[in-house]
Protein backbone atom coordinates (compact mmCIF):
# COMPACT_ATOMS: atom_id res chain seq x y z
CA UNK A 1 0.00 0.00 0.00
CA UNK A 2 0.91 3.56 -0.94
CA UNK A 3 2.56 5.94 2.14
CA UNK A 4 -0.37 8.44 2.01
CA UNK A 5 1.46 12.20 1.17
CA UNK A 6 1.61 14.36 4.12
CA UNK A 7 -0.56 17.46 4.54
CA UNK A 8 1.31 19.18 7.08
CA UNK A 9 4.84 19.17 6.52
CA UNK A 10 6.62 19.63 2.90
CA UNK A 11 10.90 19.82 2.37
CA UNK A 12 12.07 22.39 0.68
CA UNK A 13 15.90 22.91 -0.56
CA UNK A 14 17.13 25.11 -2.72
CA UNK A 15 20.55 24.20 -4.63
CA UNK A 16 23.40 25.03 -6.96
CA UNK A 17 26.12 22.95 -8.12
CA UNK A 18 26.30 20.67 -5.97
CA UNK A 19 24.17 17.22 -7.70
CA UNK A 20 25.92 14.83 -5.33
CA UNK A 21 25.13 16.43 -2.33
CA UNK A 22 21.78 16.67 -3.25
CA UNK A 23 21.31 13.42 -4.58
CA UNK A 24 22.55 12.17 -1.22
CA UNK A 25 19.83 14.01 0.30
CA UNK A 26 16.80 12.83 -1.64
CA UNK A 27 18.42 8.98 -1.12
CA UNK A 28 18.09 9.42 3.17
CA UNK A 29 14.29 11.38 2.44
CA UNK A 30 13.55 8.61 0.10
CA UNK A 31 14.49 5.96 2.19
CA UNK A 32 13.21 7.31 5.83
CA UNK A 33 10.51 10.04 4.81
CA UNK A 34 9.01 9.43 1.68
CA UNK A 35 5.93 10.75 2.84
CA UNK A 36 7.11 14.09 2.71
CA UNK A 37 6.48 16.18 -0.89
CA UNK A 38 9.90 17.68 -1.46
CA UNK A 39 10.42 20.71 -4.01
CA UNK A 40 13.48 22.00 -4.92
CA UNK A 41 14.39 24.69 -6.80
CA UNK A 42 18.08 24.85 -8.53
CA UNK A 43 19.64 28.57 -8.28
CA UNK A 44 20.69 28.90 -12.05
CA UNK A 45 23.33 25.75 -11.90
CA UNK A 46 26.05 25.79 -14.73
CA UNK A 47 26.34 22.22 -14.53
CA UNK A 48 23.78 19.44 -14.87
CA UNK A 49 23.64 16.56 -13.13
CA UNK A 50 24.63 13.23 -14.49
CA UNK A 51 21.03 11.72 -14.03
CA UNK A 52 17.27 12.14 -13.54
CA UNK A 53 17.04 12.86 -9.70
CA UNK A 54 13.35 13.48 -9.91
CA UNK A 55 13.73 9.49 -10.01
CA UNK A 56 15.34 9.24 -6.44
CA UNK A 57 11.96 10.36 -4.34
CA UNK A 58 8.73 9.58 -5.04
CA UNK A 59 7.23 13.32 -4.32
CA UNK A 60 10.03 15.68 -5.63
CA UNK A 61 9.66 18.48 -7.88
CA UNK A 62 12.61 20.24 -9.45
CA UNK A 63 12.31 23.74 -10.85
CA UNK A 64 15.49 25.21 -12.68
CA UNK A 65 15.90 28.77 -12.52
CA UNK A 66 18.05 30.35 -15.56
CA UNK A 67 20.07 32.57 -13.46
CA UNK A 68 21.33 32.79 -10.31
CA UNK A 69 19.65 35.56 -7.35
CA UNK A 70 20.77 33.73 -3.58
CA UNK A 71 19.77 31.09 -1.53
CA UNK A 72 17.07 33.85 0.47
CA UNK A 73 15.17 35.01 -2.49
CA UNK A 74 14.70 31.53 -3.44
CA UNK A 75 13.56 30.35 0.31
CA UNK A 76 11.17 33.07 0.32
CA UNK A 77 9.82 31.35 -3.18
CA UNK A 78 9.79 27.86 -1.93
CA UNK A 79 7.96 29.20 1.27
CA UNK A 80 4.99 30.22 -1.35
CA UNK A 81 5.07 27.32 -3.26
CA UNK A 82 4.49 24.91 -0.19
CA UNK A 83 1.05 23.70 0.26
CA UNK A 84 1.61 22.53 3.67
CA UNK A 85 1.78 24.63 7.45
CA UNK A 86 5.01 23.41 8.15
CA UNK A 87 8.12 23.52 5.76
CA UNK A 88 11.58 21.51 6.63
CA UNK A 89 13.99 23.59 5.18
CA UNK A 90 17.41 21.86 4.54
CA UNK A 91 20.67 23.14 2.95
CA UNK A 92 21.43 20.49 -0.15
CA UNK A 93 24.07 18.85 1.65
CA UNK A 94 21.64 18.59 4.85
CA UNK A 95 19.70 15.05 5.69
CA UNK A 96 17.73 13.53 8.47
CA UNK A 97 19.07 10.41 9.86
CA UNK A 98 16.68 10.19 12.89
CA UNK A 99 13.69 11.68 14.34
CA UNK A 100 9.76 12.23 13.37
CA UNK A 101 9.20 15.65 12.14
CA UNK A 102 5.27 14.58 13.05
CA UNK A 103 6.18 15.29 16.48
CA UNK A 104 7.87 18.46 15.74
CA UNK A 105 4.59 20.14 14.18
CA UNK A 106 2.18 18.69 16.22
CA UNK A 107 3.89 20.38 19.11
CA UNK A 108 4.08 23.22 17.31
CA UNK A 109 0.39 23.06 16.89
CA UNK A 110 0.12 23.30 20.62
CA UNK A 111 3.11 26.17 20.73
CA UNK A 112 1.22 28.85 18.69
CA UNK A 113 3.55 31.56 19.54
CA UNK A 114 6.39 29.50 17.98
CA UNK A 115 7.70 30.66 14.45
CA UNK A 116 10.42 28.18 13.97
CA UNK A 117 12.02 24.64 15.37
CA UNK A 118 16.11 24.24 14.94
CA UNK A 119 17.20 20.64 15.18
CA UNK A 120 20.11 18.99 16.60
CA UNK A 121 22.59 19.14 13.43
CA UNK A 122 25.99 17.01 12.93
CA UNK A 123 29.35 16.74 10.86
CA UNK A 124 29.82 13.27 10.51
CA UNK A 125 32.85 14.40 8.29
CA UNK A 126 34.41 16.79 11.13
CA UNK A 127 32.72 14.46 13.62
CA UNK A 128 31.02 17.61 15.67
CA UNK A 129 28.14 19.14 16.46
CA UNK A 130 27.10 22.33 14.68
CA UNK A 131 23.72 22.29 16.57
CA UNK A 132 24.41 20.04 20.20
CA UNK A 133 20.81 18.41 21.43
CA UNK A 134 20.04 19.93 25.02
CA UNK A 135 17.95 18.71 27.39
CA UNK A 136 14.71 16.76 26.51
CA UNK A 137 12.36 19.38 25.83
CA UNK A 138 11.80 21.77 23.70
CA UNK A 139 13.73 25.70 24.69
CA UNK A 140 13.57 28.86 23.76
CA UNK A 141 16.53 30.40 21.47
CA UNK A 142 17.54 33.74 19.41
CA UNK A 143 17.25 32.03 15.96
CA UNK A 144 18.19 29.36 13.94
CA UNK A 145 20.50 27.44 11.58
CA UNK A 146 19.00 27.95 8.00
CA UNK A 147 20.56 24.40 7.22
CA UNK A 148 18.05 22.17 8.74
CA UNK A 149 14.87 23.67 10.39
CA UNK A 150 10.97 23.35 10.61
CA UNK A 151 9.27 27.15 9.90
CA UNK A 152 5.29 27.97 10.87
CA UNK A 153 4.84 28.81 6.87
CA UNK A 154 1.94 31.17 7.84
CA UNK A 155 3.84 33.03 10.20
CA UNK A 156 6.51 33.27 8.08
CA UNK A 157 5.34 35.10 5.49
CA UNK A 158 3.29 37.08 7.66
CA UNK A 159 6.41 38.63 8.78
CA UNK A 160 7.90 39.31 5.21
CA UNK A 161 9.66 36.48 5.13
CA UNK A 162 13.09 36.21 4.74
CA UNK A 163 14.77 40.32 4.26
CA UNK A 164 16.15 39.85 0.71
CA UNK A 165 17.87 43.03 1.18
CA UNK A 166 20.74 40.81 3.28
CA UNK A 167 21.15 39.14 -0.04
CA UNK A 168 23.02 36.71 1.37
CA UNK A 169 24.47 35.73 4.61
CA UNK A 170 22.40 36.59 8.18
CA UNK A 171 18.72 35.98 7.10
CA UNK A 172 18.32 33.84 10.18
CA UNK A 173 18.63 36.63 13.05
CA UNK A 174 17.53 39.03 11.49
CA UNK A 175 13.77 36.68 10.92
CA UNK A 176 14.84 35.76 14.68
CA UNK A 177 14.55 39.61 15.71
CA UNK A 178 11.47 40.48 13.94
CA UNK A 179 9.59 37.37 14.99
CA UNK A 180 10.49 38.23 18.60
CA UNK A 181 9.49 41.39 18.31
CA UNK A 182 6.05 40.44 17.03
CA UNK A 183 5.63 38.34 20.04
CA UNK A 184 6.57 34.58 18.26
CA UNK A 185 9.86 32.48 19.31
CA UNK A 186 12.30 30.36 18.05
CA UNK A 187 12.61 26.82 19.71
CA UNK A 188 15.01 24.07 19.96
CA UNK A 189 13.76 21.05 19.46
CA UNK A 190 16.18 17.86 20.61
CA UNK A 191 13.69 15.16 19.54
CA UNK A 192 15.62 14.85 15.64
CA UNK A 193 19.15 14.78 14.01
CA UNK A 194 20.20 15.87 10.73
CA UNK A 195 23.58 15.69 9.48
CA UNK A 196 25.05 18.55 7.57
CA UNK A 197 28.22 17.80 5.15
CA UNK A 198 29.08 21.85 5.28
CA UNK A 199 30.18 20.99 1.49
CA UNK A 200 33.07 23.54 0.25
CA UNK A 201 31.98 22.75 -3.24
CA UNK A 202 30.52 25.90 -4.98
CA UNK A 203 31.15 28.06 -1.93
CA UNK A 204 32.51 31.54 -2.17
CA UNK A 205 34.44 32.84 1.00
CA UNK A 206 34.89 36.25 -0.28
CA UNK A 207 31.24 36.61 -1.07
CA UNK A 208 30.41 34.72 2.53
CA UNK A 209 32.61 37.40 3.98
CA UNK A 210 31.30 40.16 2.08
CA UNK A 211 27.97 39.95 3.34
CA UNK A 212 28.77 38.40 6.38
CA UNK A 213 30.39 41.54 7.62
CA UNK A 214 27.49 43.86 5.64
CA UNK A 215 24.74 42.08 7.45
CA UNK A 216 26.24 42.00 11.15
CA UNK A 217 26.53 46.08 10.43
CA UNK A 218 23.20 46.15 9.08
CA UNK A 219 21.87 44.20 12.04
CA UNK A 220 23.00 45.98 14.53
CA UNK A 221 21.96 49.62 13.06
CA UNK A 222 18.07 47.91 12.67
CA UNK A 223 17.99 46.37 16.13
CA UNK A 224 20.63 47.29 18.58
CA UNK A 225 18.87 49.85 21.32
CA UNK A 226 20.16 53.33 20.60
CA UNK A 227 22.16 53.60 23.96
CA UNK A 228 24.22 50.69 23.03
CA UNK A 229 24.60 51.24 19.44
CA UNK A 230 27.84 53.05 19.79
CA UNK A 231 29.83 50.27 21.89
CA UNK A 232 28.91 47.41 19.67
CA UNK A 233 29.52 49.53 16.35
CA UNK A 234 33.36 49.96 17.61
CA UNK A 235 33.54 45.99 19.18
CA UNK A 236 31.87 44.86 15.45
CA UNK A 237 34.32 46.90 13.52
CA UNK A 238 37.38 45.88 15.92
CA UNK A 239 36.22 42.29 15.50
CA UNK A 240 35.82 42.66 11.84
CA UNK A 241 39.60 44.42 11.33
CA UNK A 242 41.40 41.28 13.17
CA UNK A 243 39.81 38.56 12.16
CA UNK A 244 40.54 40.18 8.42
CA UNK A 245 43.89 40.57 9.32
CA UNK A 246 43.83 36.95 10.52
CA UNK A 247 42.77 35.20 7.35
CA UNK A 248 43.75 38.05 5.31
CA UNK A 249 40.56 37.87 3.80
CA UNK A 250 39.48 41.33 2.77
CA UNK A 251 35.92 41.07 1.93
CA UNK A 252 35.28 41.18 5.48
CA UNK A 253 36.85 44.57 5.59
CA UNK A 254 34.67 45.78 1.96
CA UNK A 255 31.62 45.01 3.23
CA UNK A 256 31.99 46.24 6.66
CA UNK A 257 32.50 49.78 4.60
CA UNK A 258 30.18 49.15 2.71
CA UNK A 259 27.35 48.64 5.04
CA UNK A 260 28.14 52.16 6.66
CA UNK A 261 27.53 53.67 3.65
CA UNK A 262 24.30 52.18 2.90
CA UNK A 263 22.48 52.62 6.18
CA UNK A 264 21.35 55.85 5.56
CA UNK A 265 19.10 54.52 2.97
CA UNK A 266 17.93 51.35 4.64
CA UNK A 267 16.74 53.16 8.10
CA UNK A 268 13.03 52.11 7.28
CA UNK A 269 14.09 48.57 8.42
CA UNK A 270 14.86 49.99 11.83
CA UNK A 271 12.69 48.11 14.53
CA UNK A 272 14.82 48.17 17.80
CA UNK A 273 14.91 46.33 20.74
CA UNK A 274 14.29 48.19 24.46
CA UNK A 275 17.40 47.27 26.73
CA UNK A 276 15.57 44.73 28.65
CA UNK A 277 13.94 42.92 26.02
CA UNK A 278 17.67 43.11 24.06
CA UNK A 279 19.71 41.79 26.87
CA UNK A 280 16.94 38.82 27.37
CA UNK A 281 16.93 37.81 24.02
CA UNK A 282 20.75 38.27 23.62
CA UNK A 283 21.20 35.68 26.30
CA UNK A 284 19.44 32.79 24.88
CA UNK A 285 21.49 30.49 22.80
CA UNK A 286 21.71 31.07 19.13
CA UNK A 287 19.76 27.83 18.01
Amino acid sequence: MALPTSKTLSVVITTKNRWSDLERTLNALSKDYPQYPVLIIDDGSEQRPDSDLTQLHPRVEIETASSSVGLIVRRNQLAQAAQTPYVLSLDDDSYPVSGQFDEVTSWMDSNVDVLCSSLPIFNPIKDRFQNAPRGKAPSTTRAFFGCAHIMRRSAFIDLGAYNDELIHQGEEMDLGARGVLDGQRCVHFPGALIHHLESNEGRNWTRMDYYGARNAVLWNDWYVPTRLQRVRSLRRAAATTVHAAKTRRLGQIRGHLAARQLRPSLQHYRKRFDEDMFRRWLALPFA
